[in-house]
């Protein structure tokens, strides 16, 4: 199947555009993904050389201008959770009838923000591949100085009911 027409159908399902036809094309391209592991590890290796840097005067204050051409690439090393890009969202199987996805933006290490994680959403279905469940994450966080004690939920969008995402320790950060 298509990436591009499973792209489209993500939008339109976020969109509240006929969710049960448009998640059949999700489920039918979902299902077919590897499952993939619970645990996610993610570690970044990231160096940068001594910048050259000019300062001028300018008629509006004082402006600097910075070299940044010794910057290297982050070295990302990940385990675990095996993402696919999809057009706009990255897609993984979660379990024999769960298909998570996001916004690809701030979905890396590379881009994604220190305050904001990307809005995460769960498509559960049955045998027949038909879709019985489609909600968005919703994640608490009590904050005890560099501890962060989290505890998040799938709110449905379509169907019934409400999915415990479990709990989770956050160090630092």
């Amino acid at each position: 199947m298509n990436k591009f027409v499973v792209n489209a159908a993500i939008w339109a399902m976020l969109n509240e555009d006929d969710v049960e036809e448009n998640a059949r094309t999700v489920i039918q391209y979902g299902d077919a993904l590897k499952v993939t592991s619970a645990v996610s590890l993610t570690f970044i290796n990231s160096t940068r050389d001594d910048n050259d840097s000019i300062t001028g005067e300018t008629g509006h204050g004082q402006v600097q201008i910075q070299d940044d051409s010794n910057q290297h690439e982050p070295i990302v090393h990940e385990f675990g959770i095996k993402k696919e890009r999809i057009g706009h969202f990255k897609m993984w199987k979660d379990g024999k009838y769960q298909i998570r996805f996001h916004h690809f933006w701030k979905s890396d290490p590379e881009t994604q923000g220190n305050d904001e994680e990307p809005v995460e959403y769960l498509i559960q279905y049955n045998d027949n591949l038909e879709l019985t469940f489609f909600g968005q994450r919703e994640q608490t966080e009590w904050r005890l100085w560099f501890l962060a004690i989290t505890h998040a939920k799938f709110v449905p969008l379509y169907g019934t009911g409400r999915v415990d995402d479990g709990w989770g320790l956050i160090i630092g950060g």
